[in-house]
């Protein structure tokens, strides 16, 4: 359970920034450390020195929806941990 109003400990950012680096989603970074979501944003908008902006090439979506082919949406968000808006938004912009 999250709680409000507190600040992150050195081992919650530490950690949030490994995951962020490993590119886990804002909502299983948060849910892994036990901060908000909004915490998580927040966070990376204001230390880019730790969580440095993600740039994704139509190739690298290629490669991760050819793992996911003949899954759903949801299925495949669940398996590459991104939304499955995220998904028809890839699909929709690769044809």
């Amino acid at each position: 359970m999250q709680e409000v109003g507190r600040q992150m400990t050195t081992w919650q950012m530490k950690e949030a920034a490994r995951l962020w680096g490993m590119g886990w989603t804002l909502d299983r970074i948060s849910e892994a450390i036990g901060v908000s979501r909004g915490t998580i944003a927040g966070l990376t908008r204001r230390r880019r020195d730790l969580f440095p902006a993600r740039k994704h090439h139509a190739d690298e979506w290629r490669e991760l929806l050819e793992k996911v082919e003949g899954m759903s949406a949801v299925q495949a968000g669940i398996e590459l941990g991104v939304s499955a808006d995220t998904i028809w938004d890839w699909r929709k912009r690769l044809g």
